[in-house]
């Protein structure tokens, strides 16, 4: 340790350009990383869940499904607009390129739905809605029709109080098309109750922005699709759906039936898990960091002593999600509590180190800035490498942990310490030789905790109960 200090002090300008550079190469990586929300890898290989959710895909061939309810109270699933919206929203959803739609019953509906029917004269599968009824006598001979085949159908596409039917849609793999695939059918509910379409954020392949083709185009809120309904008392939303090939649908003028939608299934969980945690994320850092920099501004009163750290807890952060873009090691939902954790605990270092900076440089600030430094890493070096390391075997025990990545997470977390302490040794290092010795207001606040009369009250309690510890130890 003895050298790589001599290194810092001798050779800083050098050592801040190798910092420069790593930093440069790892926010290069941050464009490769990548989100890993599917709820399965949160369970290690030959889980019973696991096996189990293996063993329903092999008999039914079911793995990323998503479920849309239609829900009415008020006059139950079975009349003419509710059925129709049924239809329509099969029909979208089918057609939508994240979709695995090989057959009819992929995308699993009232409107989908084959009975095996047989007569004297014929024998087969029929759909159960070949066509949207219209009057009531052909409403109730849709619902005559699902009680006759109750085992199919009651319990599973209908609830058996008749309020409730679901569209069941089986999505390709891939986060890209859960992510897809869960804004646009959003957007087709929000067609179906007359609200505007919110296509969301999502950084991974497909850019909302760019309306992105994706074997079909997705036109939403255009000047051209968008008609006033004078009676309604405003903006209608008015969507399209162009499939690939070329045929558009457009939703129907929308009408309060007393339709309600909800979204379910693994999809479902695993986009707006992702969602949360991102904007958790966003909220969470810059939040952080600004206490931070507020509490560094008020402790030293100079703006190196709020900068070094703070380049220092920002450079952890990168350095460590980078590595992991480089080594193609996903961000799981836990892993966003990484950079709130390296806020917190990759500071430390720093304050450390400048606290002692700035205590020696009030002995004599017209020194040179290596010598305060060489002199703070002789006495500061053992004691931060060893909380560094006592730390990071804390959070190593997570490689106990049953779920994959909760062992990525507290090894990842251990590498972001190890680079904490390393920026704190380089880069605050390296800083603090460059820069002449500094203490600003600090220095008349460190005097006050000798002279009694420029003491606050927090300083005398401070000071008072130093004293007392001391006198008896």
């Amino acid at each position: 340790m003895q050298g790589l200090y001599r290194l810092i002090v001798k050779y800083p300008k050098a050592l801040l350009v190798v910092v420069a550079a790593i930093t440069i190469f790892m926010l290069s990586q941050l464009g490769g990383l990548r989100w890993e929300t599917d709820a399965r890898v949160y369970m290690p290989k030959g889980h019973p869940a696991i096996e189990y959710d293996e063993k329903i895909e092999r008999l039914f061939g079911i793995k990323d499904a998503l479920v849309i309810t239609i829900v009415n109270n008020e006059k139950s699933i079975y009349n003419s607009e509710t059925l129709k919206k049924v239809k329509r929203i099969t029909e979208k959803v089918a057609a939508l390129p994240g979709v695995v739609a090989n057959r009819d019953l992929d995308v699993a509906s009232l409107s989908s739905a084959t009975a095996f029917i047989g007569t004297d004269e014929y024998m087969g599968a029929e759909r159960i809605m070949a066509e949207v009824p219209e009057s009531e006598e052909d409403v109730n001979a849709l619902k005559m029709r699902v009680g006759e085949h109750a085992d199919l159908f009651v319990g599973n596409i209908v609830s058996a109080d008749g309020t409730a039917t679901m569209i069941r849609a089986k999505l390709k793999e891939g986060a890209n098309y859960r992510y897809q695939s869960y804004w646009q059918i959003k957007n087709i509910l929000a067609a179906e109750m007359g609200e505007s379409a919110d296509w969301g954020q999502w950084s991974g392949e497909w850019d909302s922005d760019k309306k992105q083709d994706w074997g079909g185009n997705w036109q939403e809120n255009s000047e051209e699709n968008n008609v006033a309904d004078e009676k309604a008392g405003g903006d209608q939303s008015w969507k399209q759906w162009q499939s690939a090939d070329g045929q558009t649908v457009e939703s129907q003028e929308w009408e309060d039936n007393g339709d309600q939608f909800f979204l379910a299934g693994r999809p479902v969980i695993e986009v707006t898990s992702g969602l949360h945690a991102m904007k958790d994320m966003e909220v969470m850092v810059p939040l952080l960091v600004s206490i931070m920099a507020l509490a560094l501004f008020v402790i030293f009163k100079t703006g190196r002593g709020v900068v070094i750290p703070l380049c220092v807890m920002m450079g952890a952060i990168v350095w460590t999600l980078g590595t992991m873009a480089a080594l193609d090691v996903p961000l799981y939902t836990i892993s966003t509590m990484l950079p709130v954790i390296l806020v917190a605990v990759g500071i430390g270092d720093s304050v450390h180190l400048l606290s002692n900076y700035y205590n020696r440089a009030l002995e004599n600030p017209y020194r040179e800035g290596g010598e305060i430094v060489a002199e703070v890493f002789e006495k500061l070096g053992p004691p931060l490498a060893t909380t560094s390391l006592t730390t990071g075997i804390g959070f190593l025990a997570l490689l106990f942990a049953e779920m994959p990545p909760f062992k990525v997470f507290g090894l990842f977390t251990v590498l972001g310490i190890f680079y904490s302490w390393l920026l704190t040794l380089i880069f605050a290092g390296s800083m603090l030789t460059i820069l002449k010795p500094k203490v600003a207001d600090y220095l008349s606040r460190k005097r006050s905790l000798r002279v009694h009369s420029e003491q606050d009250v927090v300083t005398r309690s401070l000071v008072a109960i130093g004293r007392k510890v001391l006198s008896k130890p």
